[in-house]
């Protein structure tokens, strides 16, 4: 067996429009690809930080990754790493060791991942047209979930957009809000009391702060994304909430493996656990849809976000009626 060499390629990735939530305004995405290469073999990992969300920024993400490519021994150096530079190296040796055995990634994790996962749309900031342009779109491609984007609004033209987007879903679809932490609890209340006329199946983490606090109180079921950003921490809220739903990003959390336990302690506690992107390339979106096909959680995962980029690393898993196959070996693409 050779030795494992390390390379780094950055890239930077335009969105087709600005992705606007609560907390950013998206134009691009910048990354770093990690290539590990031995015996004619590749395993692929990203680094694709997102400012307001990952620990470290793009600078200091790409000054660990650096250090680690000129270390001796990269699997020595990885499980010390965190964030985004933990998901892009330990995923890169796990797409390695997964192409070596000629296996899907999922099934690292898993011995019996689902063959395919269940993706939802998302729909962004904008007008009440836009929310219903964008739901009957989603619909015609076979969504049968819809995230709906909120907080960056006034609250009354955040009701307006929950009871258009579910006059177009109608009564099936399932429709999950995500308002990245835009409101005080007095402000969290009036939205979500509207929206609790509209079957919502969770809002994602609606409040700034005293998460765990709000959920006995909250009109609708509560999801927990970005207050969680260690496996420690889900444990942690866990504990103190009952909340419906734990939203991971491998690339936040530090990689498949840790995501997989993430969602190991969600399924204990008796939440959904969803995986979703932080609109990564497609090598941290396949690393991502193979985490959600080892957890085997029967839910829509936030993983058709390929198609908000004009440009990708390379052909990403399709989203064929809604849904995702997990495909090998490895990761199943190639940059």
């Amino acid at each position: 067996m050779s030795a494992e060499q390390v390379r780094l390629i950055p890239f930077t990735l335009p969105l087709r429009r600005p992705m606007i939530t609560a907390a950013t305004t998206t134009l691009e995405r910048t990354g770093i690809l990690v290539a590990v290469e031995a015996d004619g073999i590749t395993g692929w990992g990203e680094a694709t930080p997102l400012p307001g969300w990952s620990p470290d920024d793009l600078a200091t993400v790409a000054a660990t990754l650096e250090r680690v490519a000129a270390a001796p021994a990269i699997r020595e150096a990885a499980p010390s790493l965190r964030g985004s530079a933990r998901a892009a190296v330990i995923g890169a040796l796990a797409d390695l060791d997964a192409r070596r055995e000629g296996r899907p990634l999922a099934a690292a994790f898993a011995d019996r991942p689902r063959p395919e996962v269940v993706a939802n749309a998302v729909v962004g900031g904008g007008s009440v047209d836009q929310v219903e342009e964008a739901c009957r779109a989603a619909l015609a491609d076979g969504f049968a979930t819809i995230k709906l984007k909120v907080g960056a609004a006034a609250p009354a033209l955040d009701g307006e957009r929950i009871a258009a987007a579910r006059a177009v879903l109608g009564s099936t679809p399932r429709l999950r809000l995500d308002a990245n932490r835009a409101w005080d609890h007095a402000t969290a209340l009036d939205v979500l009391t509207v929206a609790a006329d509209h079957d919502i199946e969770w809002c994602e983490e609606p409040v700034v702060d005293d998460l765990a606090g709000f959920v006995p109180s909250s009109p609708v079921p509560v999801g927990l994304d970005e207050s969680a950003s260690t496996v420690d921490d889900v444990e942690q809220l866990l504990d103190a909430a009952r909340f419906a739903a734990v939203v991971v990003k491998p690339q936040a959390i530090g990689g498949p493996d840790l995501a997989v336990r993430a969602l190991e302690r969600a399924a204990d506690h008796g939440a959904t656990g969803v995986v979703t992107t932080m609109i990564d390339g497609a090598v941290g979106v396949a690393h991502a849809v193979h985490v959600a096909a080892a957890a085997g959680a029967d839910t829509a995962h936030g993983l058709a976000t390929s198609a908000l980029l004009a440009d990708d690393v390379a052909a990403p898993l399709a989203v064929v009626h809604g849904s995702i196959a997990a495909t090998g070996p490895g990761i199943g693409i190639d940059p």
